[in-house]
């Protein structure tokens, strides 16, 4: 059975992550962040070594299997009856906004305070009231994504200790944190825009 710093070192990472900035996949920096998880942080236990590193692998498998995450969630809203109008929609505009959130999960959960990711989907949610798609469609539609990267999350991560286990449930607990978050600005715009467009206010919405 791989240990933890095996399956770091084997999977093929297209972004490694060091504090807050994002590093670009070349040898050295990938040898220095295995270095590093090796020998380094004295402060941490084992177990909490292990829990970071868990869940920080976890998020890196969603992010490369984005596209294979995406087209199944397209794939799940086409065929499901509660998502009608999202049949309107083409493959190619679903795929850059799903791009956008799986290929970049990381960065988006750990920076919950960045308004981009407010206005993003604030201006979502107009868009989609200007579409005259239900409100109801586009949350369920979140859900959907959700539950697919869920779905994929348990099928890539085979558990082999308790906390590796625990590691996955706090990942999973910051995913519906995060899609609560967007949900909320979803939500947002759609009912501002609503109200804008009752008083005759020029609309936001942007595709962005």
């Amino acid at each position: 059975m791989l240990s933890l710093y095996q399956r770091i070192a084997d999977l093929p990472w297209t972004v490694l992550l060091d504090g807050d900035h994002r590093l670009p996949d070349c040898t050295h920096k990938r040898e220095t962040f295995l270095q590093r998880f090796r020998y380094e942080q004295p402060r941490f236990t084992e177990p909490q070594k292990n829990l970071m590193t868990t869940e920080l692998l976890i998020i890196q498998l969603v992010e490369k299997d984005w596209k294979r995450i995406a087209e199944l969630a397209i794939s799940r809203v086409h065929q499901e009856p509660e998502t009608p109008n999202y049949k309107s929609l083409t493959d190619e505009e679903l795929m850059l906004r799903a791009r956008d959130l799986l290929g970049n999960l990381g960065q988006w959960i750990n920076n919950q305070d960045d308004g981009l990711l407010n206005r993003r989907y604030e201006s979502l949610g107009r868009l989609r009231f200007q579409d005259g798609f239900p409100l109801h469609e586009v949350v369920y539609k979140l859900q959907l994504l959700k539950r697919t990267i869920i779905d994929h999350a348990r099928d890539q991560h085979l558990e082999v200790t308790a906390v590796e286990l625990y590691a996955e449930q706090q990942f999973l607990q910051r995913l519906d944190l995060f899609f609560d978050r967007i949900i909320y600005r979803v939500v947002k715009g759609y009912s501002e825009q609503g109200l804008d467009s009752s008083s005759g206010k020029p609309s936001l919405a942007t595709i962005s």
